[in-house]
């Protein structure tokens, strides 16, 4: 296991992303690291079921700034979802609104993400 990589979310300009790893400077902790793996080989298996994961971890500061906003988006996603009273009766059908304050919240971070990642891979 290489001690000096963090894990990254690859966002394309089709809206498509991808994980991948980041050479980083000095070394991550080995807890750090086997949770990042975990999460890794989770998405190569099924990406939406670990998006969906992605959304209930409570400590987001160990990743990447990639990987913390795509647990806001899946907490936003989760939070929209489980406040809809006909997600029982349309499941797959069921359609999420979010509003013109959260698009801008989610620019807002979409655009600081790229300096929380430089930052994370300065400080490591």
């Amino acid at each position: 296991m290489i001690n000096n990589k963090k894990l990254i979310i690859l966002i394309k300009a089709n809206g498509k992303f991808e994980v991948d790893w980041d050479i980083v400077k000095g070394k991550s902790s080995e807890t750090k690291l086997l949770k990042q793996e975990e999460i890794f080989n989770d998405f190569k298996k099924n990406k939406y079921l670990t998006i969906y994961k992605l959304g209930l971890i409570e400590e987001k500061s160990i990743f990447s700034g990639s990987i913390e906003y795509l647990i806001e988006l899946s907490r936003l996603f989760i939070k929209k979802l489980s406040r809809d009273p006909l997600i029982e009766f349309t499941r797959e059908n069921i359609e999420i609104e979010i509003n013109s304050n959260e698009i801008n919240d989610l620019i807002e971070q979409a655009s600081q993400f790229y300096d929380r990642e430089m930052e994370s891979y300065n400080n490591e």
